[in-house]
């Protein structure tokens, strides 16, 4: 279910555009609900912000432990291991990483938000 009682509480995660965003908490304020929005997250579309060696890379990189704490695999090994320069792994993780950290930062998406409310 995309929402969640207890206590008297709900809590609503959802994936909608701004304009219903706003409808509905014109709804809920309407029925004099009392209600805080405590998230408000955009959804990245990483096909389009990624290119494909950079998701082929990332998704390596993820499943051979490079992103694990602590890591199963250097930047070496993993260079070796999908037979690529060092060099060319390291700079195609540290582009990826810069795409998708700055998206994750200034939050300038076009695509639908994620979003959490409360509501009492």
């Amino acid at each position: 279910m995309p929402f969640e009682i207890s206590d008297g509480t709900m809590a609503l995660n959802a994936t909608i555009p701004q304009h219903q965003l706003s409808k509905l908490g014109e709804s809920l304020t309407e029925f004099d609900i009392t209600f805080s929005i405590e998230r408000i997250q955009p959804e990245v579309d990483s096909e389009s912000l990624l290119t494909d060696r950079q998701q082929w890379l990332l998704y390596e990189a993820i499943d051979r432990g490079y992103y694990d704490t602590p890591r199963r695999i250097t930047l070496v090994e993993l260079a070796d291991e999908l037979d690529i320069a060092k060099s060319t792994c390291s700079e195609t993780l540290h582009r990826l990483e810069e795409r998708v950290l700055k998206q994750f930062v200034s939050g300038d998406c076009e695509h639908q938000p994620d979003i959490s409310i409360r509501a009492d």
